[in-house]
């Protein structure tokens, strides 16, 4: 059969949209207006919105088809499976979208979706269960993430499914393969990212939903890793810190996966500085667990950066000794390149720029107070030899710090890129 004539066998109803909304008029209508063009079918669940949401979405779809339908919240897999089994088969993918998304390119996104259609024609099942992942750009950084699904079995334990009640996944349990055996990416150039007109919802809903919601899976699943780190994750997010610094040394302490122990310990680290206590052993601990990591190395410069801050202006000893920290850890953060290997929270600032300007800050600032050193120093000995001109030690230590003086001129004349006045 060829090209032209599979084609002809396609649905007209690729791609739709699937949604969770609750409250999110503010947003809504830019969402929509990035996809409308694109889309064949709209499902919205409306969880219970007390604003103008639903009037919003009518008539930002006004003359796409779709359903916007009403049902209570349980939890985000609960509901975002319910809503993904309600628009069926409407289409044959689905894109799940967040109420405060924008997606750029849909159009690449639908292609996409009908060449997977085509290749699913002649090719084995896996093709046919293969999800889309698109870039996510959060924060200035991208990341990919699964939210394009072949509608067939949509939130059902036949088909693409969502689990954890909060910072949910998408799962699949075709012939017992893991997900990631059967993810597909799409174009780079399709990507999602917040919208200009999204707000900052995060405190409420981490208190009011995530935080009831995960204590009630850790009592369920007291060995859960993924849902002992959220949980951590969740009371920091709130302000409760005591509470955090115990619920990640409950993650610590289920062991598992390498990187989440070790993002667990330097959190614990962070939190610590965050109620004034030393965090240094700590930080310590965590690039023990990870030396090839630059992170812990860096919060630690910055500690230190942070003391020097703090000290009198005419305390040298206090000031030079946190200094010294700040350059030594600033060295060993810059000499480390970017984990190759590593996926979770991964700081590239800190690879990319952050540890060098660091490093090259307070190098600057170190080499010209131990010039003011040498020269108190150089006085001392002056001022020595002026009063016992005999005394052959105090002579040899004004060669030793003519001795340096030379080097010193010698090693600035020599530095690439050395602009001189």
């Amino acid at each position: 059969m060829g090209v032209a004539a599979v084609a002809q066998e396609l649905p007209d109803a690729v791609l739709g949209l699937v949604m969770i909304v609750r409250n999110e008029a503010a947003s809504m209508e830019e969402t929509i207006v990035s996809v409308r063009d694109d889309v064949d079918f709209w499902t919205i669940v409306d969880t219970g919105s007390t604003d103008n949401t639903s009037a919003v979405i009518t008539a930002a779809f006004q003359g796409v088809p779709g359903q916007l339908v009403s049902e209570p919240f349980v939890d985000f897999s609960v509901t975002r499976n319910s809503a993904m089994h309600a628009h069926g088969t409407a289409t044959a993918y689905q894109v799940m979208l967040d109420a405060d998304h924008t997606m750029t390119n849909t159009w690449r996104l639908r292609l996409a979706c009908k060449r997977l259609l085509l290749e699913c024609q002649h090719r084995t099942l896996p093709i046919c269960v293969q999800a889309g992942m698109t870039p996510r750009l959060y924060r200035s950084q991208s990341h990919m993430w699964t939210r394009v699904f072949p509608s067939e079995g949509a939130g059902t334990s036949h088909g693409w499914h969502y689990r954890y009640p909060v910072h949910e996944v998408p799962y699949h349990t075709h012939n017992g393969l893991h997900p990631d055996h059967f993810t597909y990416k799409i174009s780079e150039q399709v990507l999602m990212e917040h919208a200009a007109s999204s707000h900052n919802k995060s405190q409420e809903r981490w208190r009011n939903f995530d935080l009831p919601l995960l204590a009630k899976a850790k009592e369920e699943a007291p060995t859960d890793a993924r849902i002992a780190f959220y949980y951590a994750q969740t009371l920091h997010g709130v302000g409760e810190r005591e509470a955090a610094l115990q619920a990640y040394q409950d993650r610590v302490d289920l062991a598992g996966w390498h990187e989440e122990v070790f993002e667990s310990k330097l959190r614990q680290a962070n939190i610590l500085g965050e109620l004034g206590r030393d965090p240094t052993q700590k930080y310590l601990d965590a690039w023990a667990m990870s030396p090839h990591r630059a992170e812990p190395l860096y919060a630690l410069a910055r500690y230190h950066e942070r003391a020097l801050e703090a000290c009198p202006a005419t305390d040298l000893v206090c000031r030079n000794s946190h200094r010294v920290q700040t350059f030594l850890y600033a060295k060993q953060a810059a000499a480390l390149p970017r984990p190759q290997r590593d996926v979770l929270f991964v700081e590239d600032y800190i690879y990319e720029q952050r540890a060098m300007e660091l490093l090259s800050v307070q190098a600057w600032w170190l080499a010209k107070e131990l010039g003011e050193i040498y020269s108190v120093g150089r006085a001392a000995a002056e001022q020595l030899v002026q009063k016992f001109p005999d005394n052959q030690l105090y002579m040899q230590n004004i060669k030793w710090y003519n001795k340096l003086a030379e080097e010193r001129q010698l090693s600035i004349a020599a530095a690439p890129g050395t602009v001189s006045t």
